[in-house]
């Protein structure tokens, strides 16, 4: 049994934090598709307290999302971090949206791939089926695969602005 206390830690922002008209975009996508970014931890361990975005435009063509925590391995998303599913909606059509993750415990030690998954989709035909977040041109990776077993693919062009607010 170890026992830790968590006192003096400090809150932090990690991961990008931009607010852009450039986009990362789920347009048309299948069930299952993911897109994210590389979270650079620091300082261990690192509990999280909320992830955030800058969501520019919402059509609401996805209602549905699942929140994932990746290891890497060979600079790729390899095994999920946590069993337990982080599910929610982004009711917003623009704006900040901040989730509250302190009744999940995460607490992080080493750096990670943060995604979001596509889980429900509403297809009509008068809607767009779009939801884009803020991103920034070159400014690092974004990691995506089409399906939720499909392959991992990576984009040095841009980096999608998914932040986590945390304490270390």
């Amino acid at each position: 049994m170890v026992i830790s206390s968590y006192k003096n830690l400090k809150e932090e922002i990690i991961g990008k934090t931009h607010k852009s008209k450039t986009e990362a975009v789920f347009k048309d996508c299948p069930l299952g598709y993911e897109m994210g970014t590389k979270i650079k931890i620091g300082k261990s361990p690192t509990i999280v307290k909320s992830f955030n975005t800058y969501i520019i435009k919402n059509n609401l063509g996805f209602k549905k999302f699942r929140l994932n925590f990746y290891s890497i391995k060979k600079g790729k998303p390899s095994t999920k971090l946590f069993n337990k599913d982080i599910i929610f909606e982004i009711p917003l059509k623009e704006g900040d949206f901040k989730l509250d993750l302190e009744e999940y415990d995460i607490i992080l030690k080493e750096d990670c791939i943060v995604t979001i998954e596509t889980l429900d989709n509403d297809k009509n035909g008068d809607t767009l089926n779009e939801i884009s977040f803020s991103a920034k041109l070159l400014g690092g990776s974004i990691y995506y695969r089409k399906t939720s077993q499909g392959k991992w693919k990576k984009t040095k062009m841009a980096s999608i602005g998914f932040n986590l607010n945390v304490l270390q």
